[in-house]
This record gives structure tokens, sequence and C-alpha cells, in this order.
């Protein structure tokens, strides 16, 4: 997946947030549209004219560096905007590079607090291969973690690998799988783990 592809999507995923914050306390502002004329009536917000094409949406400014003079468009990176070649190593808030540590950083092997790349390794990681304590991609190893293959103790996939010390500790989504781990366990019956899950045995384990 192209690096440039990468940060557009990363945009288009936090254009949602910014809208939501732009209500509550008046600073970020909306600088992606579905339509050329919305970009355009909004540009002057942003102390330029006109509008120019990212992938599918509009964004205000005829020129992708336009708006980040004023402070309010934050989709540029401490290497550069979007558009801009990539460094080979990066290091910054949102840094782009092929190796990326940050508190967002993109691309292809992303360290930081919320990594998105092809790895990433972090607190909160979404990309093909994850490594932190929430992963989302094809493989997520993690404490709690969705993708393909997953491997944590509350892991939810098509493969799930799950780690623990002890299996009475594991909650299932289903009554029948908490019943069958109970079985193999050599205790009776299963009893709730909160509203969504169940634990294997009567009691839970002291």
């Amino acid at each position: 997946m192209p690096l440039q592809s990468i940060c557009f999507a990363v945009a288009a995923l936090m254009l949602t947030a910014t809208t939501a914050m732009a209500g509550s306390h008046g600073k970020p502002k909306q600088a992606m549209f579905k339509t050329q004329a919305e970009a355009e009536a909004a540009a002057p917000g942003f102390g330029c004219t006109g509008a120019h094409q990212m992938g599918e949406m509009w964004m205000v400014c005829d020129k992708h560096g336009d708006a980040g003079h004023h402070g309010a468009h934050w989709f540029r990176t401490e290497g550069g905007h979007c558009g801009s070649k990539p460094k080979r190593i990066a290091i910054g808030v949102a840094p782009l590079g092929t190796i990326s540590i940050g508190i967002v950083p993109m691309g292809v092997i992303c360290i930081g607090v919320v990594p998105m790349g092809v790895v990433s390794i972090g607190v909160v990681a979404m990309g093909v291969i994850n490594a932190a304590i929430v992963g989302m991609g094809l493989v997520a190893v993690g404490v709690n973690t969705m993708g393909v293959i997953t491997a944590g103790p509350m892991s939810m996939g098509l493969i799930q690998i799950r780690s623990t010390t002890n299996p009475r500790y594991l909650a299932y989504p289903s009554r029948a799988e908490a019943e069958e781990q109970a079985r193999q366990l050599g205790c009776e019956g299963v009893h709730r783990m909160g509203d969504r899950y169940w634990m294997p045995c009567n009691e839970h384990p002291q």
C-alpha cells in the first residue's frame, strides 16, 4: 500500500473526530468534503481560495500546503504533507516515513501511542501486523485484539490464539464455549461474567 494512500486513509478516518471536536471546542475545522463546492465554500475560513482533490474527497485551498500556514490544517506531518515524499526514518507527533516513531506515526513500520502502518507497535495499533494493548488488523497480538489471526486473553478473530497461565480465567462470548471449557477443566456448570460473557465452572476461581 503506498504511503500516500495510508496518509489519506488516516486523514479521512480522523475527519469524523475533527467535526465532533469543532462543535465542543470551536478550534479544529473540517478541511475535507465530499464535493468541490463544499470545499471551496469553506476555503475562506482557512485564509485561502479554491479546492483540490484528495482521492475521492475534496480539500480546501488550491494547493495542499496553503492551509497549513494558518494552523487549522492539521493533516500535515513533520516530514511534510500527505502528498510529499516520505522520509526513511521520521520522528515526531504525526510522522510519515518508512520507519515512523511518534504519537500517531504513519508508514510501513510504526512505533508509537497510536501507530498506523503495515507493522504497528504501540498502545492502540491499526495495521496489517499489530503488537499492542489494543490491536486491530490482519494479525493482532495483545490484550484486546480484533482481526483474522489474533492472540491475547481477549481476542476476537477467525483464528484465535489465547495466551494465559490459567484457562479458568478466560471468559467466552457464548455459554456453549464456556461449558465445553468446563468439561475440559473437569468442573461443572458455568457462570456469567458481565452481560456478554460466560466463564467455565459454577464458581469464579479464587
